[in-house]
């Protein structure tokens, strides 16, 4: 048999042919320019340039694009870069500092652009935008603008309102393109993955007393630190810039994950490794010492455990044996625990801390009294705070750590209104799911309730979500809700569809 004989053999049991030496040459010659090209930049930019490789790549060779490319979105949460569209306001905390586009934004008009590939993105708006889940929270960001037109600074202002856009686009393609299990199934699974690096690199952050030379993220070149009356503690932080932001990013997604574990009582592996995520997510806000999303993720914890109680997925026995090695756990290290809650509660520094958040209520107070209707400006409260500070606050050029105070102050009842009313409706939603509804779709239900009564805890001492990080993904999980009610309702018409033709 001849060569030629043997190469066409080869292609008919589908092998692939060998690559020439022209095309062998070729990529060696690209591979050489896209090295010499990236030599010379910054990690930073390395990071990226790799990061765009790989979703080229797997949009390439991947067949569930969009799916894809949502993961990759969700994974991103917390390796956030962003780039100036215009000038920024230095130290500036309470929002965004200038109007600026994130990777999340980036990969958000990827996802747009598929949809409106696939031909349906507009006949899918049309069947569903008009449902009161969705308009509601729009309504509620619309709410803002008459702030903006008070605003003191309307650079800042718009610059939120821009960011809430984005976020109302991501809540909108989860809660109408997650349309499978499966598809919920991958969601939550990354959000796990999420859990999983950021203990990782908390705990090495632990251990090290360092950074991890991650300040290209944004992160400071050195950890925070908790002051106490006779040292000071390192406080990890992860890949977020505050350990109270790293803690509304992991503490829902571990809710998340005992929520959805509890559901898997046929299959008791998967059920033991969902439930692993807990613990993971857990242990950086003890490492971290946040201690509003602690005692916020224990409420909203033993709420969830009483639920499934409730509805006997939970076992009394469980239970029992749980609060029995606690307590054991917490008789054996009595001495190291007593410490922890002396650092954090025993000391002046944390009376400083308190008055201090005191202060700051009274100036949104005062902001509040004279400006009810519209507030003082979307992101604009420490624009205007040295015209209320006249004492000398302690926390001077920080927001008010409350973030129902925060909002009310900036754009006024108007404002809150949409605020509280787009919580409400889509809090409506996770309690349906997980009242009426069993397995995947409930957990999820029963999880996004949970989360949702954690930032109702933890927000009244601190505005995680005027942060980047948690606020992704709090609209990520009120979409992925949604989508878990049209599903369950597609399953139901389905269902009486079928029973109807038999």
């Amino acid at each position: 048999m001849t060569t030629t004989q043997l190469r066409t053999a080869s292609h008919r049991v589908g092998e692939r042919p060998r690559p020439t030496l022209l095309q062998l040459g070729l990529v060696v010659v690209a591979s050489g320019l896209a090295a010499a090209s990236v030599a010379d930049i910054g990690l930073k930019e390395l990071i990226i340039v790799l990061g765009v490789a790989g979703l080229v790549g797997g949009v390439l060779i991947v067949r569930q694009r969009r799916l894809f490319l949502l993961m990759a979105t969700i994974f991103g949460f917390q390796f956030l870069f962003h780039k100036s569209l215009g000038p920024i306001v230095e130290d500036i905390s309470g929002g965004v500092p200038s109007l600026f586009i994130t990777s999340i934004d980036v990969m958000l008009l990827a996802l747009y652009g598929i949809w409106v590939l696939d031909g349906t993105l507009f006949a899918d708006l049309r069947r569903s935008i008009g449902e009161r889940v969705f308009v509601v929270p729009l309504l509620g960001i619309v709410a803002a603008i008459p702030s903006i037109v008070v605003a003191t600074h309307v650079g800042l202002a718009f610059a939120e309102f821009v960011r809430l856009g984005w976020m109302y686009l991501l809540f909108v393609y989860v809660a109408l393109r997650v349309r499978t299990r499966r598809e919920v199934a991958f969601v939550v699974g990354t959000l796990f993955v999420v859990a999983l690096i950021q203990c990782i690199v908390v705990f090495l952050q632990w251990r090290t007393g360092s950074a991890l030379g991650l300040s290209f993220l944004g992160e400071q070149s050195e950890l925070g630190v908790r002051t106490l009356d006779d040292g000071e503690i390192p406080r990890p932080t992860g890949t977020v810039v505050h350990a109270d932001f790293l803690a509304a990013l992991v503490a829902p997604i571990g809710l998340l994950a005992m929520s959805v574990g509890l559901q898997l009582r046929d299959r008791p592996a998967l059920r033991a490794l969902v439930l692993a995520v807990v613990p993971v997510a857990a242990l950086p806000l003890v490492l971290s010492q946040t201690r509003a999303a602690i005692v916020a993720f224990c409420v909203a914890g033993v709420c969830l455990s009483a639920w499934y109680l409730y509805r006997r997925l939970l076992a009394w026995r469980v239970v029992m044996a749980t609060a029995v090695v606690m307590a054991f756990g917490v008789v054996l290290f009595w001495g190291q625990i007593q410490e922890k809650i002396v650092d954090n509660l025993g000391t002046d520094q944390f009376q400083k801390e308190v008055q201090s958040r005191v202060e700051l209520n009274d100036l949104a107070f005062a902001m509040i009294a004279d400006h009810p209707i519209t507030g003082v400006g979307l992101n604009n409260f420490e624009q205007v705070q040295g015209d209320y500070d006249r004492y000398g606050v302690i926390f001077a050029d920080n927001p008010v750590h409350d973030i129902y105070l925060l909002v009310t102050a900036e754009t006024g009842v108007i404002g809150f209104a949409g605020f509280a009313a787009s919580a409400l409706v889509l809090g409506a939603v996770a309690l349906s799911m997980m009242r009426q509804h069993a397995g995947l779709l409930a957990g999820v239900g029963a999880g996004v309730a949970a989360t949702f009564l954690f930032f109702a805890l933890e927000e009244l001492l601190t505005f995680s979500l005027r942060q980047d990080m948690p606020l992704a993904l709090a609209w990520l999980m009120a979409g992925l809700v949604v989508a878990c009610s049209r599903i369950a309702d597609a399953e139901r018409r389905g269902a009486l569809a079928g029973a109807a033709d038999g």
